[in-house]
This record gives structure tokens, C-alpha cells and sequence, in this order.
């Protein structure tokens, strides 16, 4: 009979355990699997309470390595039963961060329980185009005409589609052509130039910048976005002060008098 009664309250004892380690649902999914350095990626977590209970003061830990910020952990003050959380988190690549596979995990910390859920893991791969830029005369004057040289690449290794390139001219820049180029399909080690001129205004003066906006779609179709700024100094068109101005009546005057003089 104890025996028996050791048995049942073993039983019981490992349903609980399970009830616990089953009370909530985690996941952890991203927007995409592969990411373009330099770029962001969001991470989406969904949380649900299965249990019949509220659970408190719950913390998701997402074990990422260094390169991706480190561990983050997220607090959630309170779930009740049946409900869910979500939350969306965005992890910053650079143009410097290594290239490699990077495993994230997580952990759920709830009632004195750790429960470790295997994640995703993030492939970061190098940005498919590069983009240089110069001006023709990176010093101009106010009204004076200048060009603004883009070169596009695809430096990857699959086919790019829909590259939109758009430039953003300061107010009151003038242009008589297009800002914005089309390019169907970009393949491979494709180069890409194009000559945008414009005149800069006649009362312009100091630094402006131009903004190079441009878009293209992946090998399967997910759309990507890059921005630059190329900046461009311009001189202010000289204007006569009240010293100048004087000066130059004088003048005028006096080669009035010398030529009347020599009339007379």
C-alpha cells in the first residue's frame, strides 16, 4: 500500500512538473532568414499562456551573440490565461559586422523556471550592390551648372530586379532631366553610370546635400531599400557692400570730370 501511494504521488508529482513546463507556448520567428549587412532585421516573438493560471513578471531572454547586440532580455508584467503576447525586435546589422551564420536563442523565465527554446539562426551576407558617387566640381558657384556622376553595381552573385535610383535635389536646385532611373534587371557585375546635372540657385550658398535613394528586389522578390548623401559646396555669387558701392560712384564720377575736361 505505501508503495502504491509512493507511486501515485510520483505520478502526480511528474504531472505537475509537466503541467509547468507546458504552461506557456514560445516562439521566435524572423522576417527573413538571410540579411544583407548593414541591414535590420525583425525578430517576432509570440508568447501564449496555456496554462489556467496568470503568469507574472515573466522574462524572455534572447541569447544572441555579440556581433547582434548581446543578450536582450524583455520583462512581461502580466499574462492571463489563454492570451497571448507579442512583440516585434529589431536587431541592427553594420557594414562592418562579419559576415557568418549567428545562432539566437531564447529562455523563459516564469514562476522559478528556465525553459530553453532552440531559435533560428541569422545568416548575414555582404550588401549585392555598391554605390559611388562624385561630383564633377565638388566646389561650384551659386547658379553655376554641375553634374553628380552614380555608379551602381551588382556585386552579388544572382540577378537584381526592379533597381530604382532617385535623386532628392535641396530646394531650388534646378534640373531640365530626369531624377530618377529605371533598370529592369540587374545582372551580376552589371555597372550601372549615370550624369545627373543640375544648377544650383543663384542665392545659394554653403553646403547642400543630395540624397541618392535607391531600391531593388532580391533573388526572391523581397524588396531592399539604400540611401546616401553626397554633399556639395557652393559659393555665394559676390554682391557690392555700401564701401563698394561708394568707391565705384566715386570712380564713375571722376572719369566724368577727366572726360569733361578734356572736352572743354
Amino acid at each position: 500500500m505505501r508503495k502504491s501511494l509512493m507511486t501515485c504521488g510520483l505520478i502526480i508529482s511528474f504531472s505537475l512538473l509537466l503541467t509547468v513546463a507546458n504552461a506557456v507556448t514560445f516562439k521566435l520567428s524572423p522576417d527573413h532568414n538571410t540579411v544583407f549587412a548593414g541591414e535590420n532585421a525583425n525578430f517576432y516573438i509570440t508568447l501564449k499562456n496555456d496554462g489556467t493560471r496568470s503568469l507574472s513578471n515573466v522574462v524572455i531572454s534572447l541569447n544572441m551573440p555579440e556581433e547582434l547586440g548581446g543578450q536582450r532580455n524583455i520583462t512581461v508584467q502580466s499574462i492571463s490565461p489563454a492570451s497571448t503576447y507579442t512583440r516585434i525586435v529589431e536587431i541592427v546589422t553594420h557594414d562592418t559586422t562579419e559576415l557568418g551564420e549567428y545562432p539566437i536563442n531564447a529562455t523563459v523565465h516564469f514562476g522559478g523556471e528556465a525553459i530553453d527554446y532552440h531559435g533560428v539562426t541569422l545568416e548575414l551576407v555582404q550588401y549585392p550592390i555598391t554605390v559611388y558617387y562624385h561630383f564633377v566640381n565638388q566646389n561650384m558657384k551659386a547658379g553655376e551648372q554641375n553634374s553628380l556622376i552614380v555608379d551602381v553595381k551588382n556585386i552579388g552573385s544572382n540577378t537584381l530586379t526592379s533597381l530604382d535610383v532617385n535623386l532628392d535635389y535641396p530646394s531650388g536646385f534646378i534640373t531640365n532631366m530626369t531624377r530618377n532611373i529605371h533598370i529592369p534587371e540587374v545582372a551580376p557585375n552589371l555597372e550601372i553610370r549615370q550624369e545627373f546635372v543640375f544648377i544650383a540657385p543663384s542665392d545659394a550658398s554653403g553646403d547642400y546635400h543630395i540624397g541618392i535613394g535607391m531600391t531593388f528586389r532580391d533573388a526572391d522578390g523581397v524588396p531592399h531599400s539604400l540611401q546616401k548623401y553626397a554633399t556639395v559646396n557652393v559659393a555665394s555669387s559676390p554682391t557690392f557692400g555700401w564701401l563698394e558701392t561708394l568707391l565705384t560712384i566715386i570712380i564713375v564720377i571722376l572719369i566724368g570730370l577727366i572726360l569733361l575736361g578734356k572736352a572743354k
